[in-house]
């Protein structure tokens, strides 16, 4: 599966296990662990990543809170016992910044990704610390959050013509994905006005397919499943299997459209509206 809300900001029809393990759960094993030795470090941090980087949609009020509570003495205790690998540093400050995002603290987001999570580089371990931090600003729909470190990263490649094909290549990415991500928040934006900022913005749609017989197009904001607001894709995908048709509204250049989805919906390549502004 893509990794839906932040790799890319598209949701596939699939879905991870974490959606489906109970908070109660994880809130025990993060006790039983200790977030503040090294080991339970590693374990609390594991496993609240995993549960932020979820679609909007799948994150519980509970992981909220335990991510407020626990996250800040996990990444104290990473520092002990040699366990603060780059790999495990940069899930731990994408995991900080994602908790301080939806928790209402941007100010903090912002300086987690910019001044903790941008500095790392780590070929040998995959991380691309401005890059992951790209990915998930782009996600949120908040692309300012990072672009200055993304046009410092270009001005120093401009003036170095040794650069790494890695580099240019991670910066082209960046830049495509912040231009995506301002386009996106342009149509969300003048698709859903002053309402709240829930939904689904259309990617695609497989030909032949339920979402593409039913009319959906890139661009569209699913805002309504029959009565039901849109909050993620799974809740639709499960209204869907439950009736013959399923009626859609989308808001399609600012004005609303009524659709019909028969069966079961499939082939849908979509991103949830970011919670926040």
């Amino acid at each position: 599966m893509r990794a839906a809300w932040i790799l890319s900001a598209t949701i596939a029809l699939s879905f991870t296990p974490f959606a489906q393990a109970s908070t109660g759960k994880v809130a025990k094993r993060i006790k039983a662990a200790n977030p503040a030795s090294a080991d339970g470090a590693r374990t609390t941090i594991s496993l609240l990543h995993a549960a932020l980087l979820q679609p909007p949609s799948e994150i519980t009020t509970e992981v909220r809170g335990l991510c407020g509570r626990f996250l800040p003495t996990a990444v104290t205790g990473m520092k002990r016992g040699h366990v603060a690998t780059c790999a495990l540093q940069a899930d731990a400050y994408e995991a900080l910044a994602t908790c301080a995002l939806l928790n209402g603290k941007r100010q903090a987001a912002e300086r987690h990704l910019a001044t903790r999570l941008a500095l790392l580089d780590c070929p040998a371990e995959g991380v691309d610390g401005v890059r992951r931090a790209t990915k998930l600003a782009a996600a949120w729909h908040a692309p300012e959050m990072i672009e200055p470190v993304v046009f410092k990263q270009r001005a120093a490649l401009q003036k170095r013509p040794d650069a790494t094909a890695r580099s240019k290549r991670a910066l082209e990415m960046n830049l495509r994905d912040l231009a995506e991500s301002r386009r996106q928040r342009r149509v969300v934006t003048a698709a859903v006005g002053k309402r709240p900022r829930t939904g689904l913005l259309v990617l695609g749609t497989q030909g032949g397919t339920s979402s593409a017989k039913a009319g959906l197009r890139r661009d569209d904001v699913l805002i309504l499943a029959g009565a039901t607001p849109v909050r993620g894709l799974r809740q639709v995908s499960e209204l869907s299997v439950k009736a013959a048709t399923t009626p859609l509204t989308v808001m399609r250049a600012g004005k609303p459209l009524q659709l019909v989805l028969r069966g079961a919906l499939t082939g849908l390549d979509a991103t949830e509206v970011p919670p926040t502004r």
